[in-house]
């Protein structure tokens, strides 16, 4: 999931487009810069061990978009790479996902 977002300074002046976007390692780290790549293992030890103790766990990263990509009815029309690929690494989160209530009882009608 991405969300593309300005900063809006002080002077009332926006800063550049930035696509803020989490999701699984898998999918996530193929899309990562040769600087964030170089961080990949160490990230996946953590990763791996926050999974291994039952916690959900997402990546999240960053690209600083050309001003070109200042206009919706543009994005819309851009294949995801452009916005998507190259990466910045930011860090992870792990969560604990409970079952909700009659997931038992759903599946068993399943």
């Amino acid at each position: 999931m991405s969300v593309i977002v300005k900063q809006r300074f002080e002077d009332g002046t926006y800063g550049k487009p930035i696509n803020f976007i989490k999701g699984a390692d898998i999918a996530i780290c193929k899309r990562l810069n040769q600087d964030s790549l170089d961080q990949e293992e160490s990230t996946m030890e953590i990763m791996d061990e926050l999974a291994v103790n039952g916690l959900r766990t997402l990546m999240f990263a960053k690209k600083e978009l050309n001003e070109e990509y200042d206009n919706i009815e543009k994005l819309k029309t851009v294949p995801d790479e452009d916005v998507e690929d190259g990466l910045k690494f930011l860090g992870i989160t792990a969560l604990e996902d409970l079952l909700q209530d009659n997931v038992a009882q759903c599946v068993r009608d399943f």
